[in-house]
């Protein structure tokens, strides 16, 4: 059933039963991940065809489609397979955001930090957070590509999508261009809300000598409706994917000790973008995690 809301488990936990057949769940994947690629290609062809009004709807439909695609690029970033990260940097040249494969891992790296711009802080609006995400991610990514000695990987980030850019040009025309480029601004705005939620408020704590303390499941919101899990390769089960990054898709389960979501992506990605309601919801549920912190602290 894809209904409805999952047991929690322990973080080291399984739940009973046969273990899923890994190779099963890497070709539902592969097969996504394909079919993204082929009908968004189509879909930009086709948009650029239109009037402004209906092509202006169908960006911004190929748009929420690619931002959610980046459910997939996410597992196929964190797989070891050589394919599986060619196949994430062809779906990322689409997006405009090569660099994400790289500054993704940085963000396991610095989850829940001050310097992480991919950790939203309490109080943060989305439209502030978007801005800082965005370049700071870029900037960090770049900068790991030159530490890493890979000084020319830059320019392949922006070589590779303009390429992209020029040939659906030279086959449709400037408006295939155009239509390519916007979904991709469009994706990028379903990406930061999603990361927006991931985190928000949940930041490590530092000691007066500067250093954070350890990762752990209460600086994830989890969210465990069946149903939205489903169709983002269980994206919000992220407080045991940032436990275990490498632990594919299909064997992430819902932990205890995570903090729960009111609600699911879905409804919180639209309420993100008008921030009193999104702040009316979950400064509330912030303030009701610090109380309970406080508590226990005081109990023990």
């Amino acid at each position: 059933a894809i209904v409805g809301q999952e047991r929690s488990l322990q973080p080291n936990g399984m739940p009973q039963g046969k273990e899923p057949h890994s190779s099963a769940y890497r070709h539902v994947l592969y097969t996504y991940a394909c079919t993204h690629i082929l009908v968004l290609a189509s879909g930009i062809l086709s948009a650029s065809r239109l009037e402004f009004l209906p092509m202006a709807g169908g960006i911004l439909s190929l748009g929420v489609m690619c931002g959610l695609g980046y459910t997939a690029v996410h597992e196929l970033v964190h797989g070891r397979a050589k394919m599986e990260h060619t196949l994430a940097s062809v779906m990322l040249s689409f997006m405009w955001a090569m660099h994400w494969r790289r500054s993704h891992l940085l963000h396991h790296k610095h989850v829940g930090k001050r310097e992480d711009p991919s950790t939203a802080r309490k109080g943060e609006n989305f439209y502030a957070f978007a801005l800082r995400s965005i370049s700071g991610n870029i900037k960090n990514g770049v900068e790991d590509a030159r530490a890493r000695g890979h000084s020319s990987a830059p320019l392949w980030w922006v070589a590779c999508p303009a390429t992209l850019t020029c040939m659906f040009v030279l086959l449709g025309g400037i408006k295939a261009g155009i239509a390519l480029v916007s979904q991709a601004c469009v994706a990028a705005i379903v990406l930061e809300t999603v990361n927006y939620i991931q985190h928000y408020g949940l930041e490590r704590k530092r000691s007066s000598g500067g250093e954070y303390e350890p990762y752990s499941v209460k600086h994830s919101w989890n969210a465990n409706w069946k149903c939205s899990n489903a169709f983002a390769f269980n994206l919000q089960h992220h407080a045991e994917h940032h436990l275990h990054a490498s632990k594919p898709y299909h064997k992430l389960h819902n932990v205890e000790g995570a903090p729960k979501l009111p609600m699911s992506y879905p409804v919180l990605m639209m309420l993100s973008l008008a921030p009193p309601l999104f702040r009316s919801v979950m400064d509330k549920e912030l303030n009701g995690l610090s109380q309970a912190s406080r508590l226990n602290s005081s109990a023990a």
